[in-house]
């Protein structure tokens, strides 16, 4: 069903708050991407890791892909929320976390 398309990725979006699937006003642009890949049952998958935040930030996430004509295409999606993932470590990581 995607043959010809290229580039098919999943993407989080900043969320404005855990309860919609908004993207935030001020994104212009993901947050975090990451590749999806067919496996060997034809299924697209990809993980994404939206990591670790001292405050909790929320995410939307989306399949998109670029289709022969060129155009990026959002596939599925907005799904989530997604939340980052509460903070563990030393005081040292917890002054350079952002």
């Amino acid at each position: 069903m995607l043959d010809g398309w290229r580039d098919l990725r999943l993407e989080a979006w900043p969320a404005t708050d855990p309860m919609t699937l908004e993207v935030a006003p001020v994104a212009d642009h993901p947050t975090f991407v990451t590749p999806m890949t067919r496996n060997e049952f034809g299924v697209y998958a990809a993980q994404l890791d939206v990591g670790i935040s001292k405050e909790p930030r929320w995410f939307v996430v989306a399949a998109t892909g670029v289709a022969p004509n060129g155009i990026r295409y959002l596939l599925t999606g907005p799904d989530g929320p997604v939340a980052s993932k509460p903070f563990t470590g030393t005081a040292w990581e917890y002054l350079t976390t952002p």
